[in-house]
């Protein structure tokens, strides 16, 4: 069990980028039960507007959790160091508002 686990968080250098149309219903990409099937290192994210979006990583139940990425606004995640790779990310819009953002993660 221990080495499926460090299997899921070695890194592989593979990129994987997605467009995402954000909208103000709550999406999620599991990242550990569908593809790529194991978690991601670091995510560069690209929010092509119109509207703001807001991204979470790994729990939405943490204070302070969601992100706030304007139009035209990037932001890096970056759990190289960290304990807990990316294994779930989370994004949304404010009620009547979409936005098209793009996402350049490794794993």
């Amino acid at each position: 069990r221990i080495r499926r686990q460090v299997e899921k968080e070695r890194f592989e250098g593979i990129t994987d980028s997605r467009t995402l149309e954000a909208t103000d219903q709550l999406r999620v990409l599991n990242l550990i039960y569908d593809d790529p099937y194991v978690p991601w290192i670091n995510a560069f994210i690209i929010n092509d507007g119109p509207d703001t979006a807001y991204i979470a990583i790994n729990n939405i139940n943490k204070p302070n959790c969601w992100h706030e990425i304007r139009a035209n606004e990037t932001r890096v995640f970056d759990q190289s160091s960290a304990e807990e790779r990316i294994a779930q990310f989370y994004y949304r819009c404010d009620e009547g508002e979409t936005a098209t953002v793009r996402v350049e993660a490794l794993f």
